[in-house]
């Protein structure tokens, strides 16, 4: 999220690229469970919502 902000990006983008890196295959259906734990984790920091969806477009980090 944060090499593309503040661009969204799309569930299937974020899991071929995480595929990529880690070099083995991560489901989209994964992405989504992981961009939910870092919600819950970055919601213990910060009460503003640091990661925006929009829908049938993906999710942006909205950090400054």
């Amino acid at each position: 999220l944060s090499e593309q902000s503040p661009h969204f990006i799309s569930t299937k983008e974020l899991s071929d690229k995480m595929s990529y890196k880690l070099k083995r295959e991560i489901s989209e259906q994964r992405i989504t469970g992981l961009i939910w734990q870092l919600r819950k984790n970055l919601n213990k920091i910060s009460t503003e919502n640091l990661i925006e969806t929009k829908a049938k477009t993906g999710y942006r980090l909205t950090l400054q």
